[in-house]
This record gives C-alpha cells, structure tokens and sequence, in this order.
C-alpha cells in the first residue's frame, strides 16, 4: 500500500517556510535529534564507500585496459624494393627524336659538321613547340586515369560461395537429424501447452475483475492529487503575486530616491557655476582695477586670480553637465520600474486567474470520476481484457495446432530431404563457378598488366619527351655530347614521330644497364625511378642509374629494362655483369596503412578503428571493427578500400589483445 501525505498537511508545511524565510519563525537546528544524526552518519558512510569502490573499479579498468598505436588515413603509393641482375651494353651513336608537329625555323650544323655538348644545332618554333608540349601533358593526364583504372581492377573467385555452400549442406544435415527427435518433443510439449493455456484463461477472467476495482481507486485518487496540486498552485501564484508586486514597487521607491538625489545634484551644480561666474567677473573686476593703476604686482595677482575663476567656472560646467546626464538617468530608471510593477501586476493576476480556473477544472474531473460507472477505457482493465482474450485466442489456436502437427511433421520431413538434395547440388554448382572464375581471372589479371604496363611505358615515354622539351632554352636544340653530325633534318621542315631529327656518332661510347624481369616486378618499375649500380668486381662502387624504358612483355611473360649510367668508370665494360639496387613504386592509393594493421576476424578481412563512443561516464575511446578490401600489399604496407570516415584512427598496434567493443587508451 503506497504512503499517502494528506494535502492539508502539505500546504501548512509550505506556509511555514514562507514564514521561516521571511524570518518570522525560528527554525530549528539541523540534526537535532540522536536519530537524525545517526541517519545522517550512515549517509555519509555510504556515499564515501561508493566513492571508494568507484576509485577502486577506475583504476583496475586502466590497469587492464590495452593501449593502442594509431596512424591516420593518408594516400600514397607502396615502396618495393628490388635487386635486379642484368649487363652493361654499349652504343656510340646518339639520335635527337621530336614529336609530330614542330616546325623547324633554322639549322645550324650540317652533316659531317663537328659539334661539342652544348652547341646550338637548330632552333624550334615558339608556338608549334608550346602546341606539342600541351598535347602531351593532356596525354600524360589521361595515361593516369588509365593506369588507376588497370590498378583497381577486382577479381571474380571468391571461395566464399563454395565454403557457404559446404556450411548450407552440413547445416541441412544437422538440421534433418535433429528434427526427428524435435517432433517428439513438440507433441509432449504441445499438450501442456494446451493446460496451460487453459490455466491463464481462468487467471485472466481473476485479473479483469481485480483490474477494475484498482482502476476506479486509482483514478480517484489522481483526480484527488490534481485537486490538491492545484489549491497548492493557487495559493502559490497569490504568494508569488505579492512578492512580484512588493518588489516591483520597491524598485519604484528607489528608483524615486534616486530622481530626488539627481535633482539635488543638479541645483548644488547650478549655485556652484553661479558663484563661480559671480567670483570670475569679481577677478575680471579687480584686473581692471590694477590695469588703471598700473602696478605690475597687482595686475599679476588680478590675472592669476581671473585664471583660477576661469578654471573654477569650467570644472562647475562640467558638475552641471554631469548632473543633467544623472537627472536623465534616474528620470529613465523610474520610468522603467513603474512600467515593469504595472507588468508585473498584469502577469501576476493572469497566473493567480490561470491557477484558479485549473482548480475548477480538477474539481469537475473529481466530480467527474466520482460519478463514472464504465471502466472498461482505462489501460489496467483494457490489458486485463486483452490478456484475456488472448489465453482464449491461445486455447483455440492450440486445439487447432494439435490437429495439424501430424501432417506438419510429414512436411517438414519431406522439405529437410529436399533442402539436403538442394545443397548438395548448389555445392557441386559453387566447385565449377569457382575453378571456372579462377581461370578466367588469371587470365584478366595478366592482360591488366600488361596494359598497366602499356600505360606506364607511354606514359614515361611521354613524360621524358616533355622534360626534353622544356630543356629547350629559348627553343634551342644543344647537342648533348661531343661527336660529328651524321644525319640533320631542313630548316623550315615540321617533326614527324619516327623519323629522327638528328642523328650523332659520339666520340665516346655510352653505357646503359639492361635487364630482364617478370610482369609483376615490371609494375613497380616505371622510367625516371633512380637507384644504385654495381659492377661484380673486388672494387666494385655504386653508381647512380635511373630507368629510361620499361618494355612491353614477351610471349614468356618477361619484361626488358633499360637504364642510363650517368658516371663512366673503369670498371663499367660493354658485356660485364652487373646488378641494380632500386625501390620501385606502385599506383597512388587512397589509403595505405601498416601490414600489422590488418587483421582476421570471422573469415573476414578488417582493421580496427578507434572512435569515440558516448557512455554513462562520458566518452570514451573504443574499438570498432571495419570491413576492408586489400587492394595489394607490400611485406610493411598494405592498399586498402572501406567504410572508413575521415576521422577513424586506424590501429597499427596494441599491447594487448583487442577486440570490437573494447575500452583503449590511445598512446600519443
């Protein structure tokens, strides 16, 4: 049975805090009593000892806690590095190839001609040359969107359907030996439901009559404490009204003083001007006076005391001024008080009516329910109903499952055998979709390197003729060593691809580096990558080399590689063998993350992700794991694609075992 306060009992303890505030009662002291303070003991006791145990559950939350490394989301492309064994070939002629479109506007050797590196040979047209140079970056900008779109190619095995329909095939097995001992089990259970059911309909018909008996108490008892709350409401908006409406003319009363104070401000600074201008034409006076007599001592002191009337007037103004501004200023703050003390009694006496119209309505729902016969809209007696009906529901629906659970079970029997049937074919379906795309995607994944490498080829192709263009000071074509001119193209005559410009035998022989490599190191390599040569000799010294072709591939797969020696050595001879150290780079990808960071979870590929998840205490950093796609990968690095926001910190590392949901400190 609930505790029921009596209303009278409510308000009178409300008046006497009124009092007590207004210091009209004495209160008592706090604790007076052995009981209160005993009472007050053990509260204090209690609340310390929470704060203990949640001292105590902080700390051994962080003691346990893993701490985990995180990097942020960033682009780039994956570092691989390469040792590749190849030959030094040699070459003493050298050829000067422009492409299409350039017209030549003079020639300056002819063949035969003798040249050193750096003389001018020919010279280009300005605007045909910036012409070509624009095409071929527009080329090289649609050679990368190419690329990428090779790079991004998917594949089509997935095993998952296979290893899915094992799982299915398995499952229906399981499932179909299990069902046999589960029909068993339903009939027996299906009986005692049916008892059961029929119990509740007899408790539910107990439960609607109780039901409306509580529903008229309680309703009785809300319209009660509604009526009560608002006799307390008005007798709360009556106390407000007269506390509003004293202050408000209080504020009035002072705002009054103050207008009285101002005034007697401002006639003090009125008399102060008037003498001093009576006591300024007093000394204007006098000066003259001692001008007449023409005593210099005189007319001195008659000026400085005409200076000081003058100063005296000044600083008088200045009191009046600042007592008019004062006047203003307390004329407005009186006006505002009384304008606020007619507001707020116009607010308090639509509160105290408001108040007084809503006891009126809860007196008539009193009334109201006092009166009301019918209960059957109140949610106890609408549930108590429902209940009810639903136990008859359960009886007749039961009846009906019993009569039907024998033909069911036959249809379970011959829908499990099918289902085993179903999978097992699906299974063998799933074997040959897989073998069949493993083949068709080896085959795809070539002919995309291939084309990567098509790509990349053209591309620095490209590249390394517009890096030759732009060293075109001025349009002027240098020649790039020593030699004699073989073979010059005429002036006024336009490029053509293919046909070289110029063709020059140097007086030295040239080395470069060549090699052989497969389709998917070939990736990684593209024209312009620099790196280190060395020579298989005792002596052997790194010398700087950097790619200038990446052929297509072979009918074997194989790739061939060119490189520039950019120093001639001793030990550097046309046919000796030597090998390239250098650090290839794969496409640009949105984001690459540390190997260490993707993980294994339920077959799946992930990485964990802190994020900051609002709990009770606050927020805090936790785990959540994301589903991703490897694009490829390096033995340090990884390419990969998902549902990652802008703001997820990708767990590199941890101390501990993590899992999805955990609690982490963040290491910084």
């Amino acid at each position: 049975m609930k505790c029921k306060i009596p209303i009278r009992s409510l308000a009178a303890q409300l008046r006497r805090d009124r009092q007590v505030a207004a210091g009209r009662v004495a209160t008592k002291p706090w604790f007076s009593s052995r009981r209160q303070r005993t009472a007050a003991r053990l509260l204090a006791g209690f609340f310390a000892m929470m704060l203990l145990c949640t001292i105590i559950s902080r700390v051994s939350a962080s003691l346990t806690m893993a701490t985990v490394t995180v990097v942020a989301q960033q682009g780039g492309s994956l570092s691989q590095k390469y040792t590749l064994e190849g030959t030094i070939e040699s070459s003493r002629t050298q050829t000067v190839a422009l492409p299409d479109g350039i017209v030549l506007t003079s020639v300056w050797v002819q063949p035969g001609s003798r040249v050193a590196a750096g003389d001018p040979l020919l010279e280009l047209e300005s605007e045909s040359l910036t012409r070509v140079k624009e095409s071929l970056q527009q080329e090289i900008d649609v050679l990368d969107i190419r690329i990428q779109d090779a790079a991004s190619g998917s594949t089509s095995a997935d095993n998952t359907v296979v290893e899915l329909a094992e799982t299915t095939l398995k499952n229906a097995q399981e499932d179909y030996d299990r069902l046999l001992e589960q029909q068993e089990l339903e009939q027996q259970r299906a009986e005692k439901d049916l008892t059961d059911a029929k119990t509740s309909v007899t408790e539910a018909e107990s439960n609607l009559k109780a039901a409306t008996i509580k529903a008229q108490q309680q309703l009785l008892e809300a319209a009660q404490t509604v009526v009560s709350e608002a006799e307390l409401s008005l007798e709360d908006a009556e106390y407000a009204r007269e506390d509003a409406i004293a202050s408000a003319d209080a504020m009035v009363q002072s705002a009054r003083q103050a207008v009285d104070s101002a005034d007697a401000a401002y006639d003090s600074a009125v008399s102060a001007l008037s003498q001093a201008n009576s006591a300024l034409s007093d000394a204007q006076r006098e000066l003259a006076n001692a001008q007449d007599e023409g005593d210099p001592t005189l007319i001195a002191a008659a000026q400085q005391a005409v200076s000081q009337a003058q100063s005296a007037v000044t600083a008088a103004k200045g009191q009046k001024d600042a007592a008019e501004i004062q006047q203003s200023s307390a004329a407005q703050t009186l006006r505002t008080a009384k304008e606020t003390l007619e507001r707020q009694k116009e607010r308090q006496n639509q509160l105290v009516d408001h108040a007084s119209a809503a006891l009126d309505e809860a007196r008539k729902k009193l009334l109201s329910v006092e009166q009301q016969t019918d209960f059957s809209g109140e949610s106890l007696v609408i549930n108590a109903q429902t209940e009810l009906d639903a136990a008859t529901d359960q009886v007749d629906a039961l009846n009906r499952s019993n009569e039907d659970l024998e033909r069911n079970h036959e249809e379970q029997r011959l829908s499990a055998e099918r289902n085993i049937q179903s999978s097992q074919t699906n299974v063998k379906s799933a074997q040959n979709t897989y073998a069949n795309a493993q083949q068709s995607d080896a085959s795809a994944q070539r002919q995309r390197s291939i084309e990567m490498l098509q790509y990349k080829s053209e591309q620095a192709e490209k590249k390394q003729m517009l890096t030759l263009l732009d060293s075109f000071t001025d349009g002027i074509v240098t020649a790039p060593v020593s030699g004699t001119v073989e073979t010059v193209a005429e002036a006024a005559s336009t490029t053509q691809a293919g046909s070289p410009v110029l063709v020059l035998n140097c007086d030295e022989e040239t080395l470069s580096f060549v090699a052989t490599v497969d389709e998917e190191t070939a990736r990684y390599l593209t024209v312009g990558t620099s790196g280190s040569l060395l020579t298989q000799t005792d002596n052997a010294m790194a010398i700087p080399a950097e790619i200038t072709a990446v052929n297509l591939p072979d009918s074997d797969g194989m790739v061939r590689i060119s490189a520039s020696v950019s120093e001639q050595t001793q030990t550097l001879t046309a046919g000796s063998k030597a090998t390239l150290d250098i650090t290839g780079q794969s496409s640009q990808y949105r984001v690459v993350v540390p190997i260490s960071a993707l993980r294994s979870v339920n077959g799946k590929t992930v990485v964990y992700v802190v994020r900051e998840t609002e709990t009770v205490i606050g927020t805090e950093p936790r785990i959540v794991a994301v589903e991703v796609q490897t694009k490829e990968t390096t033995p340090s690095s990884a390419a990969i694609e998902g549902a990652l926001s802008a703001e997820d910190r990708i767990v590199s590392s941890s101390n501990k075992p993590i899992a999805e949901g955990d609690r982490v400190r963040v290491e910084t």
